[in-house]
């Protein structure tokens, strides 16, 4: 899958992320998953907008998905130092929610997605 760009979300996209979430949710619990990633809050997506922390990842006929990310600094509690990483480069951040379309799972783009996003 080609032709794969990453652009900041706007105010327009937040309907479409926490839909997406609610998606993401579906398919997980439809394959038996315990894992909790949606529906995602309008109001935290909403937040994370504005912040600049949502990122789009879309083809020139779809969006595929969605990444927020948290500068890591607002969470005290991750153990950096611990685990080494606070000799990487600055800025470090906190991936809080990746989702793509259940139709393109796996295909590798969760492992693109954010290198197109901090690249």
């Amino acid at each position: 899958m080609e032709d794969l760009t990453v652009r900041r979300a706007t105010a327009g996209d937040i309907d479409w992320i926490v839909d997406l979430s609610c998606r993401v949710q579906a398919a997980l619990t439809a394959a038996g998953s315990l894992q909790r990633i949606g529906p995602l809050p309008p109001a935290m997506v909403e937040a994370a907008v504005q912040a600049g922390h949502a990122y789009l990842l879309q083809t020139p006929a779809s969006r595929l998905g969605s990444v927020l990310v948290d500068p890591a600094a607002a969470y005290a509690a991750l153990p950096l130092v611990a685990l080494g990483l606070h000799t990487l480069p600055a800025p470090h951040w906190y991936l809080h929610a990746l989702m793509l379309e259940p139709s393109a799972q796996g295909k590798g783009l969760g492992k693109r997605f954010p290198l197109l996003v901090f690249t």
